[in-house]
């Protein structure tokens, strides 16, 4: 099937229809009418002042998601110490208690 060449294409900055130009001196969207050449230019600064704005808001909440993981684990490390110190505190009474026994058992056998 011979390829057929329908002009260049477009696609309308009013309603976003894409269409060719058919080879047509004036490039007009079928749909609403809007000329092609009355579309607003897109400077370089404003393009490049939204990708500093994507990279800044990206920047600040990969910050908070990296500061909350620090609290977490803040909180989980003094968590973890009180736990050990009741177990060790446990522990403690434990050996004291058996060492009373066997005095007491000491002193009953003499």
């Amino acid at each position: 099937m011979p390829l057929v060449d329908y002009g260049k294409k477009f696609m309308c900055f009013k309603c976003g229809t894409k269409f060719y130009d058919l080879h047509k001196s004036e490039c007009v969207c079928p749909s609403c009418g809007a000329n092609q050449a009355d579309r607003p230019a897109i400077t370089a600064p404003v393009a490049a002042a939204a990708a500093v704005s994507a990279r800044t808001s990206l920047a600040a909440a990969e910050r908070s998601i990296l500061a909350a993981e620090e609290a977490d684990d803040g909180e989980e490390a003094g968590e973890d110490e009180e736990i050990l110190e009741d177990i060790g505190g446990a522990g403690e009474e434990e050996e004291e208690e058996e060492e009373e026994e066997e005095s007491s058992d000491d002193d009953e056998e003499d």
